[in-house]
């Protein structure tokens, strides 16, 4: 008998501005969400097959951190959007999400 479970994350993001939150949850692949009071409440994940299985999968949920980093990452494209800027990836070290800034 399969079994099932769904997990739940919450995430505080007071000042979060609703519209760059859901690009940055959409930029990270989720898909099912709440904001209310500034909470971020992330549901959906499932596992599900039989424990010890090859079937027993579990998606990976998002930590709180990565919640922060990918809003971070879109308010940092908004702005540049904003101002004229273009971003650019770091050359030195791209796999730390690093970006240069530029002004146009």
């Amino acid at each position: 008998m399969p079994c099932w479970e769904i997990r739940q994350t919450s995430v505080n993001m007071e000042k979060a501005d609703p519209t760059i939150l859901d690009a940055a949850l959409k930029a990270i692949s989720v898909t099912s969400y709440t904001f209310d009071r500034g909470i971020v409440t992330i549901t959906g994940w499932q596992r599900t097959g039989e424990p010890g299985s090859e079937a027993y999968s579990f998606t990976e949920m998002p930590t709180a951190q990565q919640v922060k980093v990918a809003y971070g990452q879109q308010v940092v494209k908004v702005a540049a959007k904003r101002f004229g800027w273009t971003i650019n990836t770091a050359k030195s070290n791209p796999a730390q999400r690093r970006y240069v800034v530029n002004k146009r």
